[in-house]
């Protein structure tokens, strides 16, 4: 607060005079402040301009002013002053004094401000004609001088002040406890008490409550108080109720206490708007998001006050927050947007309490994210001659832009549209053939640009670069873009070709030399030949030669096409078996053989016949239907000795007038499941244990006795010694049958035979081992197995290096071991690949020829020498096929249904998975199949926190399954060592 003696100079109000021109410029100055006023009694703080006139300017006593309630002095030296209709309102420190005498004087532009802003009310001032002494409490040494009496000594020193009043809020107000509000515990005895803010007719009063706690509690309406603001009297008025002789109430009360205190009341909230939100349209864009969310709004809070403003989700949860400080009655907050996705709704709601803490109602306002526009331009061919004679239609698409919007495009630097975004996306512009002559022969490159900016305001452009070459005359041939067939389907019609060229020049057909008419180019640029069927040669391969000419000059290279006519009738012959096979063991007693045909007439004959290794044999002849179909049912005369070996069958026709199809043919595997299958379970060095088990649906009844024979490669490996005793009671023999029973020379085939009195019926446990010595470990292992009544099966045994690992047409289990191995499955059989627990020890695999499903399903297993499959998730023992959703409590093997764009990507892949399925719990382990809707691969995958990482000892994945195709059709049948959880 400046001394009386010190001027200033006012700023704002030395443009306007003294006396009119002085209220002009109040009654604007107040109506620009509308926006503060219109909240309502109470509802803010005004700070004034400042106005004063320095040592010119007059100072009038605060006392002698009408309408002010009370007064505060800030630290700043500024003074607020509270007003009789409960506005309130700031002096800054140049139009505040301390007069001589220590009383507070403000200048009287101040005072004409203040008389503008309220109607006096004598009885809101206690009928005084300025500030009543209650209302000094908390001012300055300066401000209690206002209360002195006129006749204190003006050489007097002043009053200390006196202790600032307690204030009373709206929360306040709804739960006021008597021992704190008068600093003083309740009167014993009282029934009942009453309490009173204000005085005289404007009074509220409520009832007391006594609490369990002994304690008696006031609650005031805060809306009842809003003409009770500042210093306000609280009384209160304890009775105790007067009782009859027989101890009852009688309804009346005698006074115990009464007592009051002052305090200041607050109950009036502030006022708070959201008036802007990125840039006023409510929608953030990618350039608003990366440098910050800004809201703006209004608040009529104090100067100071903290603005918070919460970024809410769908579900109501908070994603971002900033703060501000209020000023002048306006706020403005940055909020950090960069975690805040794309194409989504939020709500912003924005929240602020007064210097009392009084909080007002939050302010709310939407907000939507548009952080994405794309456009593309579809690839443009390069430019020739040919280009010149048409307009040229440039198409593209957008991503994120809403339809109508508009795509600007340049074509060698000029602009063409805006075309207008359609509904799915799309785009395009034409370019007048005029402009593309005009580039003229020179131009050797167009650049072609596009460019969109979304109703969000994100913007995109993209460009393309198109090779020219004006120079040579232009020449092509449009129509047919590819050679030319004819057969029995087409050969009746006209062939039609058609092509651009320089208008005016002639075009020449030839077919293997035989030039046609010449045609001449039509002024647009086009020309088209149309050759009668009648006129194109017999059965036969040519070359169509097209040559433009111009005044008998070519105008370009000729332009040639093949012409094919294959005009004989044609056979087919439907599949036969399974995966390439001809499952012996499904056949009935029948067989029926079936195809079609294309010209030939209904009733032809068709012959089929067979060759089975010797040579073809008619198996029967059938009749061509009206559809062209035709089938034939034979008796089954193929039996076991054909496993393993191709059988070839074959289809005949000729039409009516005795001209023959190409005969078809269908060829196959005969085929017999296997009732045995081996595995290499143990490796020591060079030796090599290998199991033979049972395969349980082959010996429903359980095995009394077996007779089996291996075929080895005695230069790879060798027998080692006789099989072990896994069945007690069982005997076995071990032999070369050409040395009869017993060890012999252990090369080459070896019988192995066992027989019990009791059936096996634990398959899980082998029917016998056999120890086999490696000569050279660089080697592949190869071990057949053949038994009495069963198909032929084997096991393939890589080395610790890359091999090639081929299945024959019979069952196969193959383990790669080390190295980055090529496994080919496409022979006919049922097979099983055996990866390594850990990749380091298995390598890089590739797959061909897996099949998923039918009756020679492959499978897919995993050996645990390294670590136990209990190391996985749970019990690891489950395998789960899904698309997302919650993991089975064991599964130890996830196939992922979803397709990926990238195998190689494992981020990519990572996301897909722990964005779709719940319960891996951190640093748990599964194996993961996965695809991309051709290929698969095998990797595994670890529980991070908050989501999955793709997590491989070596970093590859074991295996690529190529051409796998859909793994939805992943089943039981594809996996060995895991149990289907379909929970």
């Amino acid at each position: 607060m400046k001394d009386f003696s010190t001027g200033t100079e006012g700023s704002e109000f030395n443009k306007v005079t003294r006396d009119a021109k002085r209220r002009a410029y109040i009654q604007d100055w107040i109506a620009r402040n509308q926006r503060v006023l219109a909240a309502g009694i109470g509802t803010g703080v005004l700070a004034l301009p400042l106005i004063a006139q320095g040592a010119t300017s007059d100072f009038v006593s605060l006392s002698s002013i009408h309408g002010i309630r009370s007064a505060q002095e800030q630290a700043d030296g500024s003074l607020r002053l509270t007003l009789s209709n409960g506005q309130q309102v700031v002096l800054q420190p140049d139009d505040v004094i301390m007069g001589k005498s220590g009383e507070i004087m403000i200048s009287q532009e101040a005072a004409d401000m203040i008389d503008g802003l309220v109607t006096v009310d004598e009885t809101a001032v206690g009928g005084g004609a300025g500030l009543a002494v209650a209302a000094l409490a908390g001012l300055t040494l300066a401000a209690a001088a206002l209360a002195r009496s006129s006749s204190d000594d003006d050489d007097a020193a002043p009053p200390p002040p006196p202790p600032p009043l307690p204030v009373v809020n709206r929360d306040d107000v709804a739960g006021l406890v008597f021992d704190d509000v008068f600093d003083e515990p309740a009167p014993d005895g009282s029934d009942r008490i009453t309490a009173t803010i204000g005085e005289g007719d404007a009074a509220v009063s409520t009832m007391g409550v006594l609490g369990d706690d002994g304690v008696w509690r006031f609650a005031f309406d805060p809306d009842d108080l809003t003409a009770l603001q500042g210093e306000q009297q609280i009384a209160f008025l304890a009775e105790s109720e007067v009782l009859d002789d027989d101890g009852d109430g009688t309804g009346e009360f005698d006074e115990l206490g009464s007592g009051a205190t002052t305090v200041f009341v607050d109950t009036i909230a502030p006022v708070i708007d959201i008036t802007e939100v990125a840039g006023s349209d409510n929608v953030l864009n990618a350039e608003e998001r990366d440098d910050a969310l800004v809201v703006a709004g209004t608040t009529d809070a104090e100067d100071g006050q903290e603005v918070t403003v919460d970024v809410l989700d769908g579900d109501g949860a908070v994603v971002a927050t900033g703060t501000a400080t209020a000023q002048d009655g306006e706020w403005s907050v940055e909020i950090d947007a960069s975690g805040l996705d794309d194409d989504a709704a939020y709500t912003l709601r924005a929240s602020v309490e007064d210097v009392n803490g009084n909080a007002a109602d939050p302010a709310e306002a939407d907000l939507q994210t548009d952080f994405t526009a794309e456009v593309t331009i579809a690839p443009i061919d390069d430019l020739t001659t040919v280009n010149t004679f048409f307009d040229l239609e440039i198409t593209g698409g957008t991503n994120g832009v809403e339809e109508g919007a508009s795509v600007f495009v340049t074509f060698a630097g000029n602009d063409y549209g805006p075309a207008a975004v359609g509904a799915d996306g799309s785009w395009s512009v034409t370019v007048p053939q005029a402009d593309i002559e005009a580039l003229g022969d020179d131009v050797t490159e167009v650049v072609v640009t596009a460019s969109v900016t979304d109703a969000a305001g994100n913007s995109d452009d993209a460009s393309q670069n198109v090779a020219a070459d004006f120079s040579a005359p232009g020449f092509a041939v449009t129509s047919p873009t590819d050679d030319v067939v004819r057969d029995v389907d087409n050969i009746g019609e006209d062939l039609t070709i058609s092509g651009v060229s320089v208008p005016g020049s002639e075009v020449v057909v030839s077919i293997d030399g035989e030039a046609r008419d010449a045609v001449t180019v039509a002024a647009d640029g086009t020309w088209s030949d149309t050759i009668p069927s009648d006129d194109l040669p017999g059965d036969g391969t040519y070359e169509i030669s097209v040559q433009g000419t111009l005044e008998g000059v070519a105008v370009a290279p000729p332009a040639t096409l093949g012409l094919m006519i294959d005009t004989r009738p044609q056979i087919t012959f439907d599949a036969i078996g399974e995966d390439g096979a001809l499952i012996i063991d499904d056949l009935g007693d029948t067989i029926t053989f079936s195809g079609a045909t294309r010209g030939v007439e209904a009733d032809q004959e068709v012959t089929v016949s067979v060759d089975e290794g010797a040579g073809f044999s008619d198996v029967g002849t059938a009749t061509v239907q009206a559809d062209g179909t035709w089938s034939l049912t034979v008796d089954t005369e193929i039996d076991g000795s054909e496993v393993g070996n191709e059988i070839t069958f074959r289809a005949e026709v000729s039409n009516a007038a005795g001209r023959a199809a190409t005969p078809a043919e269908e060829s196959v595997v005969g085929y017999a499941y296997s009732n045995y299958e081996m595995f290499e379970t143990g490796r020591d060095g060079d030796t090599i244990t290998v199991s033979i088990f049972g395969i349980d649906e082959a010996f429903p009844d359980g095995l009394t006795a077996f007779d089996v024979q291996t075929t080895i490669d005695p230069d790879v490996v060798n027998y080692g010694g006789y099989p072990s005793d896994e069945h007690p009671g069982f005997f076995f023999i071990l032999g070369n049958p050409a040395d009869g029973p017993g060890v012999g020379t252990m090369s080459g085939v070896v019988q192995v035979t066992g027989a019990g009195e009791v059936p096996i019926t634990d398959f899980s446990i082998a029917l016998a081992q056999i120890e086999t010595v490696l000569q050279d470990g660089d080697d592949v292992v190869e071990i057949g197995l053949t038994g009495v009544g069963s198909g032929a099966t084997q096991l393939i045994l890589g080395s610790d290096g890359a091999d090639t690992l081929v299945a024959g047409n019979t069952d196969a289990v193959i383990r790669g071991r080390g190295g980055d191995d090529q496994i080919d499955l496409s022979a006919p059989g049922s097979n099983t690949v055996v990866f390594e627990g850990g990749s380091v020890a298995n390598g890089f695999d590739t797959v061909t020829g897996f099949t998923l499903g039918g009756a020679l399903a492959d499978r897919i297993s995993i050996s645990f020498d390294t670590f136990g499959q209990d190391e996985l998730r749970g019990n690891g023992t489950d395998f789960q096929v899904t698309d997302g959703g919650a993991l089975g409590a064991d599964v130890g093997l996830l196939v992922f249904t979803t397709a990926v764009a990238d195998l190689d990507d494992d981020a990519a892949i990572a996301d897909a998975v722990g964005s779709s399925i719940t319960g891996l719990a951190e640093n748990e382990n599964i194996y993961l199949m996965i695809g991309d809707g051709t290929d698969a691969i095998l990797t595994a995958i670890e529980g991070t926190d908050g989501g999955v990482s793709v997590s491989t000892g070596s970093g590859t994945a074991y295996a690529r399954f190529e051409g796998m195709g859909d793994l939805s059709g992943f089943s039981s049948a594809n996996v060995l060592g895991f149990e289907q959880f379909n929970g």
